[in-house]
């Protein structure tokens, strides 16, 4: 079942160690108990997602990067973090007719 309008942008206000999680994400990392790709892919196509990473150039600090979109229209960001190699933002938008969900 498809619930695209379930997922979509807030407001990002992030903590003072420069994170943020979107709620929706937050119920998802609950549900997934381990790293299975298959649990993420079918997720993004239950809400008829599709995702982009994006991380900053190297030395920059989580607190003080301020990441861009990806190309293309309807991306928002559900996480910002500090990941084992250095801060990174995870985007969705929805679908679009033709792409992959990835």
């Amino acid at each position: 079942m498809k619930t695209p309008s379930e997922v979509k942008a807030i407001p990002v206000t992030r903590s003072p160690d420069g994170s943020w999680v979107h709620p929706a994400w937050q119920r998802l990392l609950q549900g997934w108990k381990s790293a299975d790709p298959v649990y993420f892919m079918q997720w993004l196509t239950d809400h008829d997602l599709e995702y982009k990473l994006t991380w900053p150039e190297c030395g920059v600090l989580l607190t003080a990067w301020q990441p861009s979109a990806p190309a293309g229209d309807g991306w928002f960001i559900v996480s910002l973090r500090l990941s084992q190699t250095g801060p990174l933002c995870i985007w969705l938008r929805p679908h679009r007719p033709g792409g992959e969900h990835v």
